[in-house]
């Protein structure tokens, strides 16, 4: 097989991706697949409503100009609620140590579900 590549090549075909409306179709299922996620084990719809889709363009590299889509969630607990958090707590002997409340991974289990 011969193998062909110019400069840029590889830009030129991210930028033709970018353009295509399945980019935009995919990004919109894993925002649903998300949310659906996240109803199963969220009390209230705030976090829920705040998955959103952006697009821009890419701002470094020699990729400038590739249109990217971003899933994200614009809740201010967005990262504890992905991946938990630990807390400093003392004990009742008055020992320190940390407490961790597991994350609920709704996007880590969208993306995994997409396959």
């Amino acid at each position: 097989m011969d193998y062909f590549a110019h400069r840029g090549a590889m830009s030129h075909v991210a930028r033709m991706c970018g353009e295509s409306s399945a980019m935009d179709v995919a990004a919109e299922r894993l925002k649903s697949g998300v949310q659906r996620e996240a109803a199963s084990s969220i009390e209230t719809s705030a976090f829920i409503n705040s998955i959103n889709v952006d697009e821009r363009p890419t701002p470094l590299g020699n990729n400038k100009g590739v249109r990217d889509r971003t899933v994200y969630s614009s809740d201010p607990g967005a990262y504890w609620i992905e991946y938990g958090r630990s807390d400093r707590v003392v004990g009742e002997n008055g020992e320190e140590g940390l407490s961790h409340s597991g994350g609920h991974y709704h996007f880590a289990q969208a993306i995994r579900k997409l396959g």
